[in-house]
């Protein structure tokens, strides 16, 4: 467990979890959220509406998920380590799992009103922390038997743009504020690199118990893995 700490902390120090959390934090302290918000909502200078925002975040959000999905079983592994599959497969599931449990227990906590007060589920963000959950994911997936070092740029810039564009989409659409996006993608990057480094990279070399079970309701996943 003492290691699952040390790569938090060092997930916690990369610039992709501190530079957006702490652009968060300055906007809520200053004040400024709102009135940014409210001028990238009004203005709409990406995607020119809020309809298109809104169908632009919800298209580019999906393609992510579902990359991130394929490339989790699909994508090349080491050779000489015949448990890797089933260990990114499950820490995909589960990193994934785990950062839709904490976006639904802080939305029913904060209950932050949205921009367009359609509800009050506006913090964190669902959408941001799936795009940056999916696009990180994405890079690790393919990344671990890629070399060329412009290869691996081009993937980890493409994904994380992808991203991006999704959080901003999502304030353009008045769906989000600014504090709210930031702060997901901050998250995302913490939670889901620290479940990936944890069972991928620095895995155990068995497979982890896995059992599912069938049930009226559909299928149950159960994973046990030490740490």
């Amino acid at each position: 467990m003492g290691r699952v700490f040390d790569i938090a902390k060092e997930s916690a120090k990369e610039p992709a979890t501190w530079i957006p959390f702490t652009a968060a934090a300055a906007l809520a302290v200053t004040g400024a959220d709102n009135s940014v918000s409210e001028w990238v909502a009004d203005n709409t200078p990406i995607f020119g509406s809020q309809n298109s925002a809104g169908d632009a975040s919800d298209d580019l959000k999906n393609a992510l998920l579902l990359g991130m999905a394929v490339t989790s079983i699909v994508a090349p592994t080491p050779a000489k380590d015949s448990t890797f599959l089933v260990r990114r497969v499950a820490a995909n599931a589960l990193a994934m799992g785990t950062m839709t449990s904490i976006v639904a227990i802080g939305k029913e906590t904060v209950q932050r009103g949205r921009p367009n007060d359609r509800n009050d589920q506006s913090f964190p963000s669902g959408h941001s922390s799936t795009a940056f959950s999916s696009a990180i994911l994405i890079e690790k997936n393919l990344n671990e038997t890629i070399e060329k070092p412009w290869l691996r740029k081009t993937i980890k810039y493409g994904v994380q743009g992808t991203a991006a564009a999704v959080a901003w989409a999502r304030v353009e659409a008045e769906e989000h504020h600014a504090v709210d996006v930031l702060f997901s993608a901050a998250l995302s990057n913490l939670v889901v690199k620290t479940f990936y480094r944890s069972m991928v990279t620095e895995g155990r070399s068995v497979v982890p118990p896995i059992a599912i079970e069938a049930s009226r309701n559909g299928f149950s996943f159960q994973l046990s893995h030490s740490f």
